[in-house]
């Protein structure tokens, strides 16, 4: 909302903290209906109309995005079949300047903002877990921390629309992609926390939505998870029996020196 967070004189950009609304906080305006939704947006809080130039800045910006999402199909196909990384690198950049934009001028719940970021969301895990896969490269943690962080602001930005079907249409993919990394870096907190992920959607993956290689995936997923969950609780069994084992004998060893001096 322009009344409620107003910008700064001659600027068409967002205060940082009003960006990214990490404490939730910040206010947003709406539109009455499909007709006027690219000339007047009305705040819940304040019920101040925002118009004018501030909205048009915005349909500049929207029209941006829009324009890419049907080109961006087009150029996909493009890197597929030429396979050239300098392409790939180029485009990767113009999705990385729309984001950014994106989200400096419209905020973090608009679906611009949102869009661009599942988009760089795919793009960083594919890249993950293609060195994962052709070299073993373990993934830089700092990075997995972004994935994770964006995966959490998409989930949150879907389950406030209110949407009639499940969330999972649209974030099966990356919730997965996230999952197989925490589970990749092997330690217990990590796989706990992938299967956590899995978790969420794994009802709507069961019933087949994502296809038979989906579900695969999932059930590896757990299964690998399970496979050390249940190694690491015979670790602890055979610990505790070696401890108790410990115990009787030096609990018997003064009886038997006991004996010994008594022979």
């Amino acid at each position: 909302c322009a009344s409620c967070h107003p910008r700064t004189l001659n600027s068409k950009y967002l205060e940082e903290d009003i960006q990214y609304d990490d404490d939730h906080n910040v206010h947003y305006a709406y539109p009455k209906n499909a007709q006027n939704s690219n000339t007047s947006v009305r705040c819940k809080h304040c019920n101040e109309a925002t118009t004018g130039s501030t909205i048009n800045i915005g349909n500049k910006v929207a029209n941006k995005v829009a324009t890419h999402m049907v080109s961006q199909q087009l150029l996909l196909n493009k890197l597929h079949q030429t396979k050239n990384k300098n392409d790939n690198n180029a485009q990767s950049e113009i999705d990385e300047q729309l984001f950014q934009l994106s989200s400096s001028v419209l905020g973090s719940k608009h679906w611009c903002t949102n869009f661009m970021m599942l988009t760089l969301l795919n793009q960083t895990l594919h890249a993950i877990n293609s060195a994962m896969i052709l070299s073993g490269e373990a993934p830089d943690l700092t990075e997995v921390a972004e994935c994770i962080d964006s995966l959490e602001r998409l989930w949150d930005f879907t389950s406030g629309l209110n949407l009639r079907t499940s969330a999972s249409h649209l974030l099966a993919g990356p919730t997965v992609g996230v999952a197989r990394v925490l589970i990749s870096l092997g330690d217990e907190k990590s796989q706990n926390y992938g299967a956590e992920w899995v978790s969420r959607i794994e009802d709507y993956v069961q019933q087949g939505f994502e296809g038979q290689g989906m579900i695969k995936v999932v059930d590896a997923i757990k299964g690998a998870r399970n496979k050390n969950t249940c190694f690491k609780n015979n670790q602890d069994q055979k610990q505790d029996e070696t401890m108790e084992e410990n115990d009787d004998y030096l609990e018997d060893k003064p009886n038997k020196k006991k004996r010994a001096t008594n022979h």
